[in-house]
């Protein structure tokens, strides 16, 4: 809290500029949230109507990741599941192109 010289009476600090409030568990929904509104902001900004989200997981393999090294049947198949999402994203971004 600060508290200003003029008036004497303290004001709290607003909690959207609280670093310590926002980094800790109970703003967790707060950043969650952030993180949808922000990138919606930025496509309305550049006139994005339309997007696809394709999940995966970090810990997926590229092929060339693996190169030559004989990796577990799950990296393996990580791998491939990896490459086919790369064609297909090749393929819907142009197809899609404008």
């Amino acid at each position: 809290m600060n508290k200003t010289k003029k008036t004497k009476k303290t004001q709290t600090e607003k909690a959207y500029k609280n670093l310590d409030f926002l980094n800790s568990k109970d703003a967790r929904i707060v950043r969650i949230l952030s993180e949808y509104l922000y990138p919606k902001a930025q496509f309305k900004e550049e006139n994005i109507q339309n997007t696809i989200v394709i999940f995966g997981s970090a810990r997926a393999p590229s092929p060339e990741d693996l190169g030559n090294e004989e990796g577990s049947n799950k990296n393996l198949k990580l791998a491939e599941y990896y490459d086919a999402t790369r064609t297909l994203s090749k393929k819907l971004t142009n197809g899609l192109r404008v």
